[in-house]
């Protein structure tokens, strides 16, 4: 099976997350709704659920639906944009970029309550999270007002943050 977004021509405004299924050449349309863009379709790592990133709340929310199409909910309430996610290997967890008034947050949610716990909430912009396999850190951009992009790395669960690379040039 593949995921994948669909823009629809009738509907410029709307982009659909659809399954399809390589073996048959069957595609199945899991989540689309009029002038609603629906991005970032991801396969929990469990196989059990299909997330993604839509604006039907005029908002940029998580919303979690099982392939077969069932299940479909809203996973995210914090009325700020989701910009970017990413599942833990275990599933337990997603890294989620937010948006807050211009500002880039780092979060940790857990798909199952919906709850989030802030990582980093310095002003600039955190992007690209990833996991270690073992869970055991994460890393990520990060881009502030004074600061070019660089690479960090956080240790979990102290929070620790250790920059990676440095870009600024030496003065």
């Amino acid at each position: 099976f593949i995921l994948f977004n669909l823009r629809r021509f009738d509907d410029l405004n709307r982009l659909d997350v659809v399954l399809l299924e390589i073996a048959t050449d069957r595609q199945v349309t899991l989540y689309g709704k009029p002038s609603t863009r629906a991005v970032s379709p991801k396969w929990s790592p469990d196989g059990k659920w299909i997330s993604f990133i839509s604006q039907e709340t005029g908002r940029e929310e998580l919303y979690l639906i099982r392939p077969d199409g069932e299940g479909l909910h809203q996973l995210t309430k914090a009325g700020q944009d989701i910009f970017q996610y990413e599942w833990s290997p275990s599933g337990k967890q997603m890294l989620v970029v937010m948006n807050r008034g211009g500002s880039f947050e780092l979060m940790l949610l857990e798909p199952e309550s919906g709850s989030t716990v802030e990582l980093r909430s310095e002003v600039g912009i955190h992007s690209n999270p990833n996991w270690a396999k073992d869970e055991s850190f994460i890393t990520f951009e990060f881009e502030g007002p004074t600061l070019t992009p660089d690479l960090y790395r956080m240790e979990l669960p102290s929070k620790k943050v250790r920059q990676l690379t440095f870009s600024t040039p030496p003065a």
